[in-house]
């Protein structure tokens, strides 16, 4: 079972990487940090029926308002 997912997005010149961990049954949150520069930009915890949507947020505040996840197909 997979229970984390790592991508990178490059946005400006800058690597924005997205680290997304499931906190598994017994405790059903997902947790995604955004680093930038090796360094922990955002954090958002979730419940799992809100974790896209938090995520998509998280993201697209640091990138100018623009959802770098339009057009990819989610």
């Amino acid at each position: 079972m997979i229970t984390g997912f790592n991508t990178d997005i490059k946005h400006n010149e800058k690597v924005y990487h997205i680290q997304t961990e499931d906190k598994g049954l017994q405790n059903p949150y997902i947790e995604s940090l955004v680093y930038v520069g090796g360094e922990i930009s955002n954090l958002e915890i979730a419940n799992r029926a809100l974790a896209l949507k938090q995520v998509a947020d998280a993201v697209t505040s640091d990138v100018g308002g623009r959802n770098p996840f339009a057009g990819r197909g989610n």
